[in-house]
């Protein structure tokens, strides 16, 4: 799931070379701004991941429904303080990556646009630790699939080049890929069957987990 979100970035950052080598300098500033502000909901993707998992080897579903909700309503909370340090510092943000004024021009201008992707690909980051803790990975690599390599790219290539707003369609591009992520993965949550996927994980921790008895008869 990651690695499709990911190489969308490696590909969006050829359209930007495209562009021209101010746009390129401006999205790879804007991409590494991104990279560190992820850090944040990959963490709590990870952790509600184990959490929820936990609950749901457990057989409490209900229990992994708020911890979802926990950790969506700090990532939402986390996201909106970001965006609003980023758009408020952005003239001298680029300044941080290029002394160019043009490059830094550019970072200015288009991040609004990222710190509006950034909300969405937050949501859908700790919407995936959500659909990998119930156990549905292969749900939430298709959604991904979907989101970031069709609607992501595909708008990125044609908001850049065809409809001609540059270095911002790529980001509105892939804003408008992760809202897709976003509403799957919510989708997929929401239709999902969270007491059956409980009692699948305890009969599967039941095949590999040994029993106390089983225990016993080992030690001795």
């Amino acid at each position: 799931m990651t690695t499709l979100e990911w190489g969308t970035f490696e590909v969006n950052a050829v359209f930007a070379g495209w562009l021209g080598v101010t746009e390129l300098a401006a999205h790879s500033a804007l991409s590494q701004t991104g990279a560190v502000a992820f850090m944040v909901p990959l963490g709590l993707a990870v952790a509600s991941a184990v959490r929820i998992g936990a609950h749901m080897g457990a057989g409490r579903p209900g229990r992994a429904k708020a911890a979802l909700g926990a950790a969506v309503l700090w990532g939402l909370l986390y996201t909106s303080l970001n965006a609003l340090v980023l758009v408020s510092a952005r003239q001298q943000w680029g300044y941080l990556f290029a002394s160019e004024p043009r490059v830094a021009d550019a970072v200015a201008g288009v991040m609004p646009i990222m710190a509006f992707f950034n909300v969405f690909d937050t949501s859908q980051a700790v919407m995936s630790g959500g659909v990998r803790g119930v156990g549905r990975q292969a749900v939430g690599a298709v959604a991904n699939l979907v989101a970031y390599c069709g609607v992501g790219l595909a708008g990125s290539y044609a908001l850049s080049t065809a409809a001609g707003l540059g270095l911002g369609g790529i980001w509105l591009g892939s804003a408008c890929g992760a809202g897709v992520g976003c509403l799957l993965l919510l989708l997929a949550l929401l239709l999902s069957d969270w007491g059956a996927l409980s009692a699948l994980a305890i009969r599967r921790a039941e095949r590999v987990v040994p029993s106390d008895a089983s225990v016993t008869k080992l030690q001795q």
